[in-house]
């Protein structure tokens, strides 16, 4: 490049440099340039009718923390176990079994399913299972903090999209006890099971379609005392082979559960408040 210009380009570099400082007053100071603030979104106050339901809410979460101390301070003077143990065992009897062998109440109209305390007594339940008219579908044990909730599941749910069916049994159960103090506790509890009607058969026949069962209900008993809950009736049908062939065959199956809460007692004189036990 040429000396003339190169004095040209710099003459260029200078003036413009220059005309930049007088239009912008703060690069002529020697300051950075300033950007112009943006707009702040002011929030809109509440209504009257959303400041009122505020104000409520704040009212209601002192009132609740207040309940809260309170139950703590009763559940220590108290000695309240707040950990327990719900033993649940799901039975499935063949009524139509029970009632050719004379074990068990009177028959009942297969038509009427409904949950009910003591249809059955633990030596009769015994009886059938020595004969093999009971089967245990599920038998897990919860392990639960008082108020908070506990689930279980036995078997895998492998739901088939074209025939709503299930391959094989699956139960879900799900448990909440409270603590009531003086040896005595509520259970709720929600327990769905599902299972074939016949193992290894095309779910796509109408007979062999998945069998449904749900409970859902609460109880009140003492610590390790047992309860069993009956009354749910369905119909099943299974073929078998006879001797003038294959024989299809209906029978009636009752759901019954075995309920049973057991206190886990802390080892020293004090008792953790429920607001302490974080879930598990």
């Amino acid at each position: 490049m040429s000396p003339r210009l190169v004095a040209t380009v710099v003459a260029l570099l200078l003036f413009s440099s220059s005309a930049s400082a007088q239009t912008d007053p703060a690069l002529a100071a020697g300051m950075p340039p300033q950007v112009a603030p943006h707009p702040i979104n002011v929030p809109t106050p509440p209504d009257p009718v959303t400041l009122q339901k505020l104000g409520l809410l704040r009212e209601r979460i002192v009132q609740r923390d207040q309940i809260q101390r309170e139950i703590d301070q009763l559940i220590v003077e108290t000695q309240t176990p707040q950990e327990m143990v719900v033993h649940l065992e799901l039975l499935e009897v063949n009524r139509t079994m029970a009632e050719k062998l004379g074990i068990g109440s009177e028959q009942r109209d297969p038509a009427v399913s409904t949950l009910e305390f003591g249809p059955w007594t633990a030596a009769e339940l015994e009886q059938l299972r020595a004969k093999g008219a009971v089967q245990t579908l599920a038998a897990p044990k919860l392990e639960v903090v008082s108020g908070q909730p506990a689930t279980s599941q036995i078997g895998v749910a492998h739901a088939n999209s074209d025939d709503n069916g299930v391959d094989s049994p699956f139960t879900d159960i799900r448990v909440r006890a409270d603590s009531l103090g003086n040896n005595r506790v509520r259970v709720e509890f929600n327990v769905d099971h599902a299972t074939p009607a016949e193992d290894g058969k095309s779910q796509r026949n109408p007979l062999h379609r998945t069998q449904h069962s749900s409970v859902n209900s609460r109880i009140e008993s003492a610590f390790g005392e047992s309860q069993i809950l009956g009354g749910l009736l369905s119909r099943r049908t299974r073929t078998r082979r006879g001797a003038l062939g294959r024989v299809t065959e209906t029978f009636h199956v009752e759901m019954v559960l075995l309920i049973r809460t057991e206190a886990v007692m802390p080892q020293t004189a004090g008792v953790v408040p429920a607001s302490a036990i974080s879930p598990r």
